[in-house]
């Protein structure tokens, strides 16, 4: 192999959907050096996947030498102290402002895996002390600003829309006398947000050649396509005398429904006398921190608490669970698969008076989404018990912090050198949707492909070659020994996986 041909790199995903979002990207130098790195370490939220997150990383965590994080979601950041656990040594770059919040992420997540382990009798993940070496790894970086990570390697982080702190990661990697090779992570992206205005990409980034890896969540519609009924439907409940349930993600739905509904009593539209109240102390701690935030003083959007607000703690959300009169209540987790949201499901599923509104997407399998889908009884089971859903239940994706198709297709136009676009966190059915939409309206792309179940060779030029990616090799591995394990523990022959294959866009190379 010549000189020029051993400059390349390697990406691959763990990620064979939406969430548990993790890119392991190996650089090789013309001087033999390797370097590892990861963007994004989350959490697995997807019910099939959930049992991944207990296991090991089909990576060596001692090799990676920096790890990159596009914003405060347990679906991007929420494996971090069980990466340090496993041998992880390096430094994790965040935005400023993600800075701020990951760090009450990352105890809240400590705290409740704490009390899950103890009350499952299972063994904890990584120690106290685990995550406060991660903490103590934490290194803060402006927008747009270049953060040389070593001689060979400069990061920019790009303000984004999907929420407070979110960026776009842009790594560029050098070498002397050879051509830049850049790859451009989206994130989970969105153009605008209601708290801030989010600041112009600068062209120069838009204008050089890039690698770039696209989320595609709403990858299957339009911005034209959305429906915006939200606050009618609230108002209609409200005349109504409905008392609302509303499951909100703890970081940015939580806050942005408070500034809807503060919005809404100023215009007349819900009356300022029905209580409204958020339960969940991680969402609680976000607003607080939402409310002290200096970005959200600059644009004058800090003050965002409806009026006849309060927090709900544990001491007084009996009292709250057993007042019958009407109030607005916001509750974790926007999924319902965590937090406080059972408790109240629980209690307010099966009364007539009550409107569950689903605020945002919901992943298959959660309990969100099995509430939106009930059994041909219309029953959902809730901590193992079966209730009948009388409570009205709607939902929404106006409020989603995601980009629809439209819109990605619109920031992935404004590269005039796209030399290779992976689509990537998305449906297995909206992968290949949207993928094929890229290749045929991005007409700048050079190639499209999905980043998954192949690792991708390349270089400056753009697309190498593509293998069996060696990180789905060792999770299907993990997965073969975990079946049979369970099996030999119930002695039950388990039938042949349903699961359909993982396939790559362009199979036909």
């Amino acid at each position: 192999m010549g000189r020029r041909e051993r400059f390349f790199h390697e990406i691959m995903s763990l990620n064979p959907e939406v969430t548990g979002s993790c890119h392991q990207v190996v650089v090789h130098f013309p001087d033999g050096r390797a370097t590892n790195f990861v963007v994004d370490c989350g959490q697995y939220q997807e019910e099939a996947y959930n049992y991944r997150n207990k296991e090991k990383f089909p990576f060596d965590p001692e090799k990676i030498e920096f790890v990159l994080i596009t914003h405060n979601h347990a679906d991007h950041m929420g494996r971090l102290s069980q990466l340090v656990k496993e041998g992880f040594k390096g430094k994790i770059y965040v935005t400023t402002e993600t800075e701020k919040l990951i760090i009450t992420a990352l105890r809240d997540a400590f705290k409740i895996m704490k009390e899950d382990t103890k009350k499952h009798n299972e063994k904890m993940l990584y120690s106290e002390n685990d995550l406060e070496e991660t903490i103590s790894r934490i290194t803060p970086c402006d927008f747009n600003e270049t953060n040389y990570i070593d001689r060979n390697i400069k990061v920019i982080f790009l303000m984004n829309g999907h929420m407070l702190g979110a960026s776009m990661i842009r790594v560029q990697i050098s070498y002397p006398g050879e051509e830049d090779m850049c790859i451009s992570f989206t994130g989970d992206y969105k153009p605008n947000n209601i708290f801030f205005e989010v600041e112009e990409i600068p062209q120069w980034i838009y204008d050089e050649p890039t690698e770039i890896v696209v989320e595609s969540t709403y990858g299957y519609m339009n911005s034209t396509e959305v429906k915006y009924h939200m606050e009618d439907d609230i108002e209609n409940a409200t005349k109504a005398g409905k008392t609302i349930l509303m499951p909100v993600f703890a970081q940015e739905r939580a806050q942005g429904m408070l500034f809807m509904l503060k919005c809404m009593q100023s215009t007349g539209k819900i009356s300022k006398r029905i209580p409204i109240r958020l339960d969940g102390s991680l969402a609680q701690e976000y607003t607080k921190l939402y409310m002290a935030s200096e970005l959200l003083k600059k644009f004058n959007k800090n003050d965002f608490l409806p009026e006849n607000f309060e927090f709900i703690s544990k001491e007084n959300r009996e009292m709250i669970l057993a007042n019958e009169d009407q109030q607005i209540i916001l509750t974790t987790s926007g999924m319902m698969d965590h937090g406080p949201a059972q408790i109240y499901l629980e209690r307010y599923v099966e009364r007539r008076d009550v409107l569950i509104y689903v605020p945002g997407y919901t992943a298959p399998d959660t309990l969100g989404y099995k509430l939106q889908h009930p059994n041909s009884k219309n029953q959902v089971v809730i901590n193992g018990k079966e209730y009948y859903i009388n409570a009205q239940v709607l939902t929404t994706n106006e409020a989603s912090g995601h980009a629809k198709a439209d819109e990605l297709i619109a920031l992935l136009q404004r590269f005039k050198n796209p030399i290779l676009i992976f689509v990537n966190h998305g449906r297995k059915d909206v992968l290949q949707l949207f993928a094929q939409r890229v290749e045929k309206e991005v007409t700048a792309a050079k190639r499209v492909e999905i980043l998954g179940e192949h690792t991708f060779v390349c270089n400056h030029y753009g697309y190498v070659k593509h293998m069996g990616s060696k990180l789905f090799k060792a999770m299907t591995k993990n997965e073969k020994l975990r079946k049979k394990e369970k099996k030999k523990k119930c002695f039950v022959k388990k039938p042949r996986s349903m699961q359909k294959s993982y396939h790559n866009y362009s199979s036909r190379f």
